[in-house]
């Protein structure tokens, strides 16, 4: 049995496979790792982790789950190409590998032109051609982190506090702010359908890949859904992809 984690800015993601078949998995804040630990008893052979954490933190992780399952584990990195990807970062290696691993698993998904977009803490949006070539990417603050960064943390005003239908406007400074996010992810999601239309060339078409905690939110702004495409795994999907070659 093999343990996939991907380990974001907010959330520790995992799964279990068997036989290349997922038989459990969830989610959790890494602060609640032992207790996530005190409830696992799988006998494992492998661990791969895909993780945007600090080395210190990716050691710790690594410590505490060779010390419970008897198993070091194993990290992904990012490659100047992979699964029949490549990459146009002069400096690969200062790409985060939550990114490289959601491309190439979009990109082998759909085996064709993709435009993937990660809706989490950041928004991040990659453009891959569709005979494999990494064209560029943009990240922007996620939607939760743009009203935080506008009301701050410690403000006296709660996101729980928000009423009524944000697109109609705010009539209190959280309604307001959460009715400019709203509007934020509209005009994304436009922008989205036009840079996946300039990856459409004669007898290609293009895709939009979804993942991430926004992504559901975020689809429904599109007003053409024919060609999108939501992944909740994706970037498990990619370190599958990324190690069964030893990335």
């Amino acid at each position: 049995m093999r343990l996939e984690i991907d380990l974001g800015n907010t959330l520790l993601k995992w799964r279990l496979l068997s036989s290349e078949v997922r038989v459990d998995g969830g989610y959790f804040a890494l602060v609640e790792l032992e207790a996530w630990l005190a409830e696992q008893s799988a006998t494992l052979e492998s661990i791969w982790i895909s993780s945007v954490a600090s080395d210190s933190i990716n050691h710790q992780l690594a410590q505490r789950l060779q010390l419970h399952f008897g198993v070091a584990a194993e990290f992904a990195r990012v490659t100047q190409s992979a699964a029949g990807l490549l990459n146009a970062y002069v400096q690969p290696e200062r790409m985060g590998v939550d990114r490289w691993l959601a491309m190439l698993a979009a990109w082998n998904h759909i085996g064709g032109a993709v435009l993937v977009v990660d809706a989490g803490s950041a928004i991040t949006i990659e453009r891959v051609s569709v005979d494999g070539h990494y064209l560029g990417g943009s990240i922007l603050p996620g939607f939760q982190m743009q009203q935080r960064t506008l009301l701050g943390q410690t403000a006296r005003v709660r996101f729980d506090q928000v009423q009524g239908d944000p697109l109609q406007g705010g009539i209190d400074t959280a309604s307001c702010v959460a009715s400019g996010a709203e509007l934020v992810m509209r005009g994304l999601a436009s922008q989205m359908q036009e840079l996946a239309k300039q990856l459409v060339q004669p007898g290609v078409n293009s895709t939009i890949v979804l993942t991430g905690g926004d992504a559901n939110h975020l689809q429904r702004y599109l007003s053409d859904t024919d060609n999108v495409v939501l992944i909740p795994e994706l970037v498990m999907d990619g370190l599958s992809l990324a190690k069964r070659e030893r990335v």
